[in-house]
């Protein structure tokens, strides 16, 4: 075997362990953004008037669920979407994410642009008296590790 062929060989070897370790790094953060999301979307409150202080104030045909709705997934810009929708189960926010991540290395942004999503994080709900996304980030460690396994 020539120097030529034995170095193109060790060239080959180290493109392969590059690649993998190119598909394992995406694969794992992609599995922690979703992880993540899924978090985030998972606490936060559908309105339930049983909570409320005058449950008849609600508004008439009104329907929990819109703050879960409106969880949205940017890719290296912050989505400033806002949906007219409710989903109380949270899967339309979560599909969203998963049909929005198609890259892993560059900044992965998870925002809800509602109105009244700040009052919500800051416990203005008494289903979520401390948040969804502070909450999600002191666990972030334990969702890394998590996806490592």
């Amino acid at each position: 075997m020539s120097y030529i062929s034995e170095m193109a060989s060790f060239e080959d070897q180290i493109k392969g362990v590059k690649s993998r370790f190119l598909k394992r790094s995406s694969d794992l953060i992609g599995l922690v953004v979703f992880k993540i999301a899924d978090s985030i979307i998972e606490m936060s409150p559908v309105g339930d008037k049983s909570y409320w202080k005058y449950p008849e104030s609600a508004p008439k045909g009104y329907a929990g669920g819109r703050f879960r709705a409106n969880w949205d997934y940017g890719f290296n810009s912050i989505p400033r979407s806002q949906y007219d929708t409710t989903d109380k189960s949270g899967n339309t926010s979560r599909a969203r994410v998963q049909s929005g991540f198609n890259e892993a290395f560059g900044m992965h942004y998870i925002s809800n642009n509602l109105e009244y999503s700040q009052k919500l994080e800051n416990g203005w709900s008494r289903q979520a008296p401390n948040g969804m996304v502070k909450l999600t980030a002191m666990k972030f460690s334990q969702i890394v590790k998590s996806a490592l396994r």
